[in-house]
């Protein structure tokens, strides 16, 4: 947990995790609150479900969710990315 970051223009909390369900399956990511000065606070989060395959391949899905694009009426806020991680 990070209690503090700040821009100068406002703050943030954020918070990382990673919660291993077996061996092969876990669920890691980030969740940002940010307080904005004078405006609405904004979250930014970017859960991944992670299925490692072996020691070198993982397939990966994540789900990502920014406030401060969503708040942009011609940007989309959220989006999903599939993914190969490997390891070298």
């Amino acid at each position: 947990v990070y209690p503090y970051e700040t821009d100068g223009e406002g703050w943030q909390i954020s918070t990382s995790y990673f919660v291993p369900f077996t061996s092969e399956l876990s669920l890691g990511g980030f969740a940002d609150i940010n307080f904005v000065e004078n405006g609405k606070d904004r979250w930014v989060i970017e859960p991944q479900i992670t299925y490692t395959m072996n020691q070198r391949f993982s397939l990966a899905l994540e789900y990502r969710y920014n406030g401060f694009e969503d708040a942009n009426p011609a940007v989309d806020g959220s989006g999903v990315a599939f993914g190969l991680e490997v390891k070298f």
